[in-house]
């Protein structure tokens, strides 16, 4: 044979303008809303006030406020996977829509905004008042609620708060690429086993919208593919992650510039921490309206930084294991 071809199979495809590989996605395909969707059901707490740079857009559902420890059912947890194809599929259903006059309904600018918008009035809904609609008039408690009445008469402090703060709960922050966000510590540890009610506890699912799903992170309660990860899981007592981990890994690894993160874990802050109460509502302010965006001319000096601070937290790990 003279003749010989060659396909181009390598890139990123930077060009094709979507949030996820272009191999997956779909001809013709109607979805309106291409932002893939995180959902945290580790612990989380916040240890100090530290600012750093975010690689992706980034729309953060935050189950507490901060200060608040969240408890979450397993109701709750099994439910956040219908909920989202069936925002998906309400998008799909509007866009197919037509008025009295015959012509399509204009494509909405906010479409994704919409679309958490009405993730977070359905899962507020199915938290607090035991129905996704809310229809129901709430002359009894969901199941949360009396477990954290309960807890509070035998002078919990924590079920307290949860209890004073429920207004605050399901809150949207969002921050864009190149913009602070206050880093986040994740954790999830051994003593909690896996549960066969409760199949999404203790796990970091990334939801595309094609419909596929994956464990971003190992955990006790994942499937480990490899036998690397089978001896972690065996050997670790704990398994930890910051925010900033996870928002580069999606960036670098799985090549997605936005995404739309529900966090169900804690916004627990630690006791030695400096964080004050007024800096906490600072804090929640700010990542509501979105912290000031970086200059051009400030970029090197903060990423430069942000190589310094992982640095840090490399040598400070396995110091720590040294000692153990």
């Amino acid at each position: 044979m003279n003749n010989y071809f060659v396909i181009l199979a390598a890139g990123k495809g930077k060009r094709f303008g979507k949030n996820f590989l272009k191999q997956f996605y779909k001809y013709k395909n109607n979805v309106m809303c291409d932002i893939p969707i995180l959902v945290i059901n580790w612990h989380g707490a916040y240890f100090e006030e530290e600012k750093l740079l975010s690689p992706i857009n980034v729309v953060k559902l935050n189950a507490v406020s901060m200060k608040v420890c969240n408890l979450l059912s397993s109701n709750i947890a099994n439910s956040t996977e219908i909920i989202i194809k069936d925002a998906r599929n309400k998008l799909l259903k509007k866009k197919g829509k037509t008025s009295n006059k015959g012509k399509k309904l204009k494509k909405l600018e906010n479409e994704c905004n919409e679309m958490v918008q009405i993730i977070r009035d359905e899962l507020y809904n199915l938290d607090h008042l035991g129905n996704r609609k809310g229809k129901y008039s709430r002359r009894w408690l969901p199941e949360v609620q009396n477990a954290a009445k309960y807890m509070e008469e035998e002078g919990d402090k924590d079920a307290k708060l949860y209890l004073d703060n429920v207004c605050k709960s399901y809150r949207i922050a969002k921050w864009k690429r190149d913009s602070f966000f206050y880093e986040k510590f994740f954790s999830v540890h051994r003593s909690e086993k896996y549960s066969r009610t409760n199949k999404n506890d203790n796990r970091m699912i990334l939801y595309y919208p094609d419909g596929r799903s994956e464990d971003i992170f190992l955990s006790f309660s994942t499937k480990a593919k490899t036998i690397p990860d089978r001896l972690k899981q065996r050997k670790r007592e704990s398994f930890e992650v910051y925010l900033s981990d996870i928002l580069y890994f999606l960036h670098d690894e799985r090549d997605i510039m936005s995404v739309i993160i529900i966090d169900f874990s804690c916004n627990r802050v630690d006791d030695e921490s400096n964080i004050s109460d007024r800096k906490c509502r600072q804090m929640e302010r700010s990542s509501a309206r979105g912290v000031r965006k970086v200059q051009n001319e400030d970029l090197d000096k903060v990423r430069k930084e942000k190589k310094i601070r992982k640095t840090k937290r490399k040598i400070e790990k396995k110091n720590k294991t040294k000692k153990k």
